[in-house]
């Protein structure tokens, strides 16, 4: 009964972690919604396929420990075709697997 009880007050009186989090992305919308909302530690994992036309700002602020990470969801099976292009603002980003394809960048 007491490690009961002391369960409920140390789960009530102490702050929980903040958890990374892994968001599966598939479209352009749910893409910007998830750097937005992104945290240090989070993995955005983009859905296999391909990409067309995909101007994507990649910002956000990790740490040399969770650093924020936007990757394919299967290496090399993201591909980003078309007027696409790739920007990187922030601190302790990573980009891993994307391939882009038979593009040009508009800027």
């Amino acid at each position: 009964m007491r490690c009961l009880l002391l369960l409920i007050i140390l789960s009530v009186c102490i702050k929980p972690a903040t958890l990374a989090a892994e968001v599966l992305v598939k479209n352009m919308a749910e893409l910007h919604l998830a750097v937005k909302n992104a945290k240090a530690g989070d993995v955005i994992v983009m859905a296999n396929g391909t990409w067309s036309n995909a101007e994507i700002l990649f910002e956000g602020i990790g740490t040399s420990t969770k650093p924020i990470t936007l990757k394919a969801k299967q290496k090399g099976e993201v591909i980003i075709t078309g007027k696409s292009n790739l920007r990187i603002a922030g601190q302790y980003l990573m980009v891993e697997g994307l391939v882009f394809k038979n593009g040009y960048s508009p800027t």
